[in-house]
C-alpha cells in the first residue's frame, strides 16, 4: 500500500503532447514524463535531467529496496 499526492499537466513539446506527473511521496517527489520517446528525451535534456537521473522502478520497487536497505519488512509507504 502507498500513498502519493499527484498534480498533473500537460504540455506540448515541438507540436508533440507530453503528460507530466509531479508526484509526492513519503519517500520524496518525483516527476513522470508520459509521451513517445523522442519527445520524452527531449524534455529530459530540455529540464537538463541526464540518462542518471532516470528511475525506471515502480514505487512499491522503490519501497522494497528502502525497506531491503534498511533491514526492515516491507512496509506500507504512508504519510503520517
Amino acid at each position: 500500500r502507498y500513498q502519493k499526492y499527484r498534480t498533473g499537466y500537460c504540455v506540448a513539446l515541438d507540436g508533440r503532447e507530453l503528460k507530466i506527473e509531479l508526484d509526492e511521496t513519503p519517500m520524496g517527489n518525483f516527476i513522470e514524463i508520459e509521451g513517445d520517446e523522442t519527445s520524452v528525451l527531449k524534455a529530459l535534456d530540455t529540464a537538463a535531467f541526464t540518462a542518471n537521473d532516470i528511475i525506471r522502478d515502480s514505487y512499491p520497487e522503490l519501497q522494497a529496496s528502502r525497506c531491503k536497505a534498511r533491514g526492515v519488512p516491507l512496509e506500507d509507504l504512508v504519510f503520517k
